[in-house]
């Protein structure tokens, strides 16, 4: 069983690798589903070898996430916290059966290989992608134009990808020098290396690239503590070839990136003055102190990013800050970053601990020296500092697939999968069948709503890319069959709102204009039941009122898009033609104004013009 839960789990991981990481609903549910039922068919392994989990590192972790999900849950707005509930329990589904059942090296190493193989097709199209200068993706999946060059493997962002290589590639170096493996095979494996890291650098990543030396500074001083207390007689020999190797391959990488243009720029640049980030940190700040106990709730800084946009702001929509500790400190306050840190905490601490134990046994052992269980140890904890330091300037854990990967990680730092030669302390394994067991309660969690949520989802990704074709009709159609299965999904009753309202721009006839506009405005009014706070639908909703002929309802629409984010035109542009529609010249003017200052759109700097 314990095999089967492993391939389940493997295909999930796989699955959500190829939908972008499963950055929208619909892309993360099938892997997700795969992982749950994993953790259920879980119940029933034997534990192969008594291993104890370690008791602070596995109560902290139920501790944080316990208090994250009822967060999440309670979040002011369910569906924007519904992708936190789902990505969370994949993630910690794979950890507690890393940490609990599968403890032998074999198991987590057909697990770590696999994560080798998903980052070489990262590095592969991501190569292709930089060569071709296109964003090609699998399943005709449409990747931004803004990121150009720059590759991104299988994800949508390469700043996520560069997360992903960099955690894959500094725990294939640790098994490379520290592993059980042939001469042949350490090679090959040395070359595979060499692979993930031009795939990262072709991420042109500035945050990636800073944790990635983060990582490898801390691979080489973790390595000399290995040598010293694993081989101490071969402490110079074994020193210099690891620092020629490592030399070699910083010196390679940063000449290298010098020759490529645009990434050259950007490695140039890696400190921005003028970088977004700082205004995003500084609306996130501001969030912070709404409800600095326990945070404003999953999700929410898509509202109150817009709310509390600095003066000298940034018209792209805030879904996420740039920073997962500010966003944790916003959503979760500070009994959720402070849970964090204990978390983290322990199980770098009992990775740490483990990795020298494990190489002091190996110095009064004599004989063979490496050790996959070492190795791993060590990888696990050069990822985890990697994926810190780039969280101070992305937002890695808010992306699926990189915290199902980190759930595999931090479930090795729990659990060594090392017995030491003592007795495992008393109520050892009935911590692990804990383990078994919440991994399985997690996995029907997850399997009971999908036969509801999955294919309204689905739905709703197949009227949104209607509506991006402009093929409105089709995207009426497919959010209605959402609807049949999901009347709480607030995108299908938006997208149903936005067809109708498109569709009525293109039609003649006086009476199905407004009958178009009047069903418009009732779709995204039913949207707004589960997400009221949402700017652009409040202005789609002053629109669509508007056509209606109800202008009054569609003033109070715009007043309250200005109030949830005044420090974008659209609101105000719109608010200005109302009143200019109903023959209050003089009142529209200062909206008008305002809009032009905000985003000086040619027709309103040409009306402007004219007024004066």
């Amino acid at each position: 069983m314990a095999l089967i839960a492993l391939i389940l789990s493997l295909l999930g991981f796989l699955l959500v690798q190829l939908l972008i990481g499963g950055t929208r609903l619909c892309f993360l549910l099938p892997g997700a589903a795969l992982v749950a039922i994993a953790g259920v068919v879980a119940v029933f392994a034997a534990l192969k070898q008594r291993v104890p989990v370690n008791r602070v590192a596995f109560a902290s972790t139920i501790l944080f996430f316990t208090y994250i999900i009822a967060r999440s849950w309670w979040s002011p707005y369910p569906y924007l916290a519904r992708i936190h509930l789902y990505m969370i329990a994949a993630g910690l589904i794979i950890y507690f059966l890393t940490a609990c059942v599968w403890t032998l090296p074999r198991q987590r190493l057909i697990f770590f290989w696999f994560l080798v193989l998903i980052g070489l097709a990262h590095a592969v199209i991501g190569g292709y992608q930089f060569q071709s200068g296109t964003g090609w993706l699998p399943f005709d999946l449409i990747r931004p134009e803004k990121y150009s060059f720059r590759a991104s493997g299988l994800y949508i962002c390469p700043n996520h990808t560069a997360g992903y290589l960099e955690v894959v590639a500094l725990m294939l170096a640790a098994i490379t020098f520290w592993g059980r493996l042939p001469i042949w095979a350490r090679l090959l494996s040395g070359y595979l290396v060499l692979m993930l890291i031009a795939g990262h650098a072709l991420t042109a990543s500035r945050g990636g690239w800073l944790s990635l030396g983060a990582g490898i500074v801390f691979f080489v001083f973790a390595s000399f503590i290995l040598i010293y207390r694993s081989m101490r007689e071969r402490l110079f020999t074994v020193s210099m070839v690891l620092l020629a190797v490592i030399g070699i391959t910083v010196f390679g990488g940063i000449t290298v990136i010098k020759t490529l243009p645009g990434i050259e720029r950007r490695f140039a640049n890696i400190v921005n003055q003028n970088d977004i980030r700082y205004l995003l940190w500084e609306s996130a700040w501001a969030q912070f102190f709404l409800d600095p106990v326990f945070g404003t709730g999953a999700g929410t800084y898509l509202r109150y990013g817009r709310e509390l946009r600095p003066p000298r702001s940034f018209t792209h929509d805030p879904i996420h800050v740039h920073n997962d500790y500010l966003q944790l400190l916003a959503e979760f306050g500070v009994i959720g970053f402070g849970l964090m840190v204990v978390f983290v905490v322990s199980h770098v601490g009992n990775g740490w601990d483990t990795m020298k134990r494990i190489a002091r046994e190996r110095m009064q052992q004599g004989g063979h020296r490496s050790s996959d269980s070492a190795a791993l140890q060590l990888g696990a904890l050069c990822g985890v500092l990697a994926i810190l330091v780039h969280s101070a300037v992305d937002f890695n854990m808010h992306i699926p697939g990189n915290v199902m990967l980190m759930g595999f990680i931090t479930g090795l730092l729990a659990n060594p999968g090392v017995s030491f030669g003592s007795a495992p302390p008393v109520g050892a394994r009935a911590v692990s069948h804990l383990g078994k067991w919440l991994a399985a309660i997690l996995g029907v969690a997850v399997l009971l709503p999908l036969w509801s949520q999955l294919p309204a989802e689905i739905y709703a990704e197949k009227a949104r890319v209607r509506l991006r074709d402009q093929n409105y009709v089709e995207a009426m159609v497919m959010a209605r069959k959402g609807l049949e299965f999901d009347t709480t999904n607030p995108e299908l009753h938006h997208h149903l709102g936005e067809a109708r309202l498109d569709l009525a721009q293109d039609v003649q006839f006086p009476a199905v204009r407004q009958q178009l506009f009047l069903g418009a405005a009732q779709s995204i009014q039913n949207g707004l039941k589960y997400f009221p706070d949402d700017y652009w639908r409040q202005v789609s909703l002053g629109i669509a009122l508007d056509g209606a002929g109800r202008p009054l309802e569609a003033r109070a629409a715009f007043q309250r898009a200005i109030s949830l984010d005044p420090r974008v035109s659209h609101a105000w542009a719109f608010m200005g033609w109302n009143l200019e529609q109903q023959g209050l010249v003089e009142e529209a003017k200062p909206y008008y104004r305002r809009a032009s200052q905000l985003r000086p759109e040619p027709w309103l700097v040409e009306k402007l013009k004219a007024e004066k």
